[in-house]
């Protein structure tokens, strides 16, 4: 097929045309999905933070701890990929770690301090034990103790890696579908290019029959696109 092919430069602007679509699709579906398993994940974690609150005590010693506490097998398996941890903040200052997961062994995690109304829950991202980022939800709360009311800040966090595995694992099952509605496109496309260009092709053969003498003028029944070529042949 010559460069200089209608038929040719049609299919390749239909192809590039494809190409590009099907890759806005993908980043579009491959975003989309990655948030949708951002929700959940966060959504675990509120709902991990919401057992910490019911759960969460201080003894007549001051000590603080957790009873009972999360069953999840992740939270007792060291750098499990999901924690939990447990902040005083009584007293104006801050102690890291007062109580917290198995899964985050001798590192507590630590965040930059903030405004945290009591209830009010705060999304962050931040590095893990491990130093691998994990996705984080904290919230603060007031206590009733012996000595006062304490103040502490819950945390619950996931290793980000679990998103990371799910989006690619969504984008390298989708890659399939996405072949197979490029082959339908094109297929779509080769055939659309085919009846468009049917009309000229009929043109070429009344030329030739009238350079042969076997016709003495084109028909008139082309599309309105056609109909000044072919008055101007007649």
């Amino acid at each position: 097929m010559s460069r200089r092919s209608l038929r040719a430069r049609l299919a390749l602007a239909a192809a590039v045309s494809i190409t590009l679509a099907l890759l806005v699709a993908a980043i579009g579906l491959v975003a989309l999905f990655e948030r949708h398993v951002e929700r959940r994940i966060g959504a675990e974690l509120t709902a991990l933070l919401s057992q910490l609150a019911a759960a969460v005590q201080v003894d007549a010693q001051g000590a603080v701890d957790v009873d009972p506490r999360p069953p999840d097998p992740r939270l007792k398996q060291p750098l499990g990929g999901l924690y939990w941890q447990v902040d005083d903040e009584s007293g104006g200052g801050r102690e890291i770690g007062v109580a917290r997961s198995r899964s985050l062994w001798d590192t507590p995690l630590r965040l930059t301090p903030d405004r945290l109304a009591p209830g009010a829950i705060h999304a962050h991202r931040l590095p893990g034990p491990d130093g691998r980022p994990v996705l984080a939800r904290e919230r603060r709360i007031l206590i009733p103790a012996a000595d006062g009311s304490r103040t502490l800040r819950l945390m619950t966090a996931m290793d980000a890696a679990e998103l990371t595995r799910a989006r690619n694992a969504f984008a390298a099952d989708m890659l399939p579908y996405l072949g197979l509605i490029a082959l339908v496109l094109g297929l779509a496309t080769l055939a659309q290019i085919r009846a468009g260009l049917a009309p000229l092709e009929v043109v070429r053969r009344g030329v030739g029959a009238i350079r042969s003498g076997r016709e003495r003028r084109l028909a008139d029944d082309y599309p309105d696109e056609v109909m000044p070529l072919v008055a101007e042949v007649n």
